[in-house]
Parts: structure tokens; sequence; C-alpha cells
């Protein structure tokens, strides 16, 4: 998966550079073989909406089985990117989970049921809670 960034009207750092690729990366990298590029603008937003402040504008086209676009506008520029970034990640996740794809699990890493979480939080699986474990 490929991360691309362009700016519009504003120059990033590589700091900033390196956040909004990390911030995508994070978000998307347990769909990586099926996300082939993610393309980002970030601008600020058109002056109509900015009230006297600057407002960013992170645009994100998702590029994988299907084409998603996330528009996402904040005073901040990291709170823009982070919800941009979990908006494809819910797009992607709504997407394959429709078609019936799911993310293999890390190795070593197991789903626990109701029943182990339940008796791992000391509540007994089969009694109320209070009950003493077996």
């Amino acid at each position: 998966m490929r991360v691309e960034l362009r700016t519009a009207g504003v120059e990033l750092d590589d700091a900033g550079r390196a956040q909004a690729e990390r911030v995508f990366l994070l978000a998307l990298g347990r769909f990586r073989p099926r996300v082939s590029l993610v393309a980002l603008t970030v601008e600020p937003a058109s002056s109509e909406h900015t009230l006297g402040g600057r407002v960013w504008q992170v645009v994100a086209h998702v590029h994988g089985a299907r084409r998603f676009l996330v528009i996402e506008e904040d005073r901040d520029l990291g709170a823009a990117l982070g919800r941009a970034a979990d908006r494809a990640r819910r797009c992607v996740e709504r997407d394959l989970s429709v078609d019936g794809w799911t993310p293999a699990r890390p190795a070593g890493q197991r789903r626990q049921g109701t029943a182990a979480r339940r008796v791992r939080a000391g509540v007994a699986a089969d009694g109320p809670t209070g009950a003493r474990r077996r």
C-alpha cells in the first residue's frame, strides 16, 4: 500500500508528511493486501468556511477493490488527518465485510469469545455475577 501526499496552498515539513503517512498506514495497515493506494491532499479550506481562522481540508482517495473519497475539515490538521483515516478505515472495513473477506489475525493471536472474557474477568462462564470460578 502506498500513501501519496499532495499539498495545495501550503508547505508541510518532513515531520508533517511523515505524520500524515503514518496515520493512514496505521489505520489501513491490516487491509494492505486489499488497498493499493491512498492519495491524500492537504489544503486550506475555502475562505467562506474559515470564519477568520485557518481550516484544514484533508481529501483522501482510497483505491482498492472499490474507490472511496473521504473529505474532512478541522482547524487542527492532526485531528482532520485522524478523522479522515478513521473514516477511510471504516469504509474499507464495511466494504470488505460485505464481500465476505475478513483480515487474517497476526500470528499467535487468538479470538476470544464471551465466555473466555468472563472467566478472565473473574466471572463464571455459566453462573450469575459474583459466582465462584470453577
